[in-house]
């Protein structure tokens, strides 16, 4: 598990160390003011789960589709490696 900043999501994300993420994204507001970001995913090496699989990754039932809390909207995903040779790593297994 990485919990950190943009430098080290970066850095792993370049090494190949990471092969699933688990990514609570923030639709509202712009939070204009942060600093620190995860890299954009290339849609060539990182696959968005299904909202099921992202639920069996962590173990349990997570709220589907756009969140909203305090004035914050949000949305829970999954996404998955995808390999050169085009098999997604299955998310039962990472």
């Amino acid at each position: 598990m990485l919990i950190g900043g943009a430098s080290l999501f970066r850095e792993a994300l370049a090494q190949d160390v990471v092969h699933s993420i688990v990514l609570t994204r923030i639709l509202e507001p712009a939070y204009d003011d942060c600093d620190a970001f995860l890299p954009d995913l290339d849609p060539a090496t990182w696959t968005r789960a299904s909202h099921l699989e992202l639920c069996e990754h962590v173990c349990f039932k997570v709220e589907p589709g756009v969140i909203e809390e305090q004035g914050v909207k949000y949305q829970h995903e999954l996404w998955a490696r995808t390999y050169r040779s085009g098999i997604i790593m299955h998310i039962d297994t990472i």
